[in-house]
């Protein structure tokens, strides 16, 4: 027996809200509209209103640069704002509709500012992990996902393999 999931912005609110850790979510329902749900990772969405289309990518610089390989699409898009602790949901007929979760159990060093005083990288290790940080933009990280490694105690070496093998960190 197949127990059917009642897929909508409540339900994922109740899920966000349960979440741990650093996400954003996408989710496709059956009716085809699409569900942004937006905790501290980032994301980019852009909207060609004369097309009618959305294009996203996890940061703008890898979407962009997604764009100009593309080519002209014949307008300038328009950035669909969207910040940690909403969530959003497009319809297949292009209607959008909001809603925000509580996100203040997510973990940020905006929240513990202190934090990041004790994890000050050694002059050396903070050319590397600068050198680091414009190769990972490359790879589609921001300079922010990689100050969060760090700060969880992976080595920019590990960071390093990471970036060009894939190795799990």
């Amino acid at each position: 027996m197949e127990i059917p999931c009642a897929l909508h912005l409540k339900s994922l609110q109740t899920m966000a809200e349960q979440v741990e850790g650093s996400f954003v979510f996408t989710v496709l329902d059956e009716e085809d509209s699409l569900y942004f749900v937006r905790g501290e990772n980032p994301l980019t969405i852009y909207h060609f209103p004369k097309r009618g289309i959305y294009v996203y990518a996890s940061t703008k610089d890898l979407l962009d640069k997604a764009l100009l390989r593309f080519g002209n699409l014949g307008e300038h898009p328009v950035e669909v704002k969207q910040q940690c602790g909403d969530i959003l949901k497009l319809t297949a007929n292009g209607e959008t509709h909001r809603a925000t979760f509580d996100d203040s159990h997510l973990f940020t060093l905006s929240y513990y500012p202190r934090l990041t005083s004790y994890y000050f990288p050694r002059p050396t290790e903070q050319s590397y992990l600068d050198e680091l940080k414009s190769v990972a933009m490359t790879f589609g990280y921001t300079p922010e996902e990689i100050d969060e490694l760090y700060l969880q105690g992976i080595t920019p070496e590990e960071i390093e393999e990471y970036l060009y093998c894939g190795v799990e960190v």
